[in-house]
């Protein structure tokens, strides 16, 4: 389950970046920098505008990426059931999902009910079933994900310029 940003390019939809992340090859030796985003998806309009930042990307590490990551979780049943509920329309396909600042701010003052007990976690974060998903108790495991969704939320919230950026969220099971 992963949390992730990248700068924000007016015009581009979810699925432009999906489509564009999906065709760039995983090695950088393998990618024409020269010819750019442009000529990796020229139906695209505008995408060459993130050419910087698979530019950026390839210079840190051997591998090209639009997005950086900002957050990780596994098996954290209960946090990845929110996402669905809240940001993709109850869909769960393993898809890239805007998440904006609002999202975020809503699922970090669960947490803090949850972890502050001001709530009840099986209404306010419920354990969830399912495949590959963990333990659906609400135990020190289930308390420990959500501690680690504040610090992970605090630091997205606080570190993205939202109107440069866009954030995304997607598990991959």
């Amino acid at each position: 389950m992963y949390l992730k940003k990248s700068k924000r390019v007016e015009g581009l939809s979810v699925d432009d970046y999906a489509k564009v992340q999906n065709e760039l090859p995983w090695d950088k030796e393998e990618y024409d920098f020269s010819a750019g985003l442009k000529g990796l998806c020229p139906d695209i309009e505008g995408v060459e505008q993130l050419d910087e930042v698979v530019h950026e990307a390839g210079q840190y590490t051997k591998y090209l990426s639009l997005t950086k990551e900002i957050g990780y979780w596994r098996k954290a049943n209960a946090v990845h059931s929110w996402f669905v509920e809240n940001c993709q329309d109850g869909i769960d396909e393993c898809q890239l999902s805007e998440v904006s600042r609002e999202d975020l701010e809503d699922l970090l003052e669960k947490c803090y009910n949850v972890v502050h007990k001001k709530s009840n976690p099986e209404e306010t974060l419920p354990p969830t079933a399912g495949f590959f998903f963990g333990s659906t108790e609400i135990d020190q495991y289930y308390m420990d994900d959500i501690k680690s969704t504040i610090s992970i939320l605090e630091n997205a919230i606080g570190k993205t310029d939202w109107e440069k950026e866009i954030v995304f969220y997607r598990a991959s099971w």
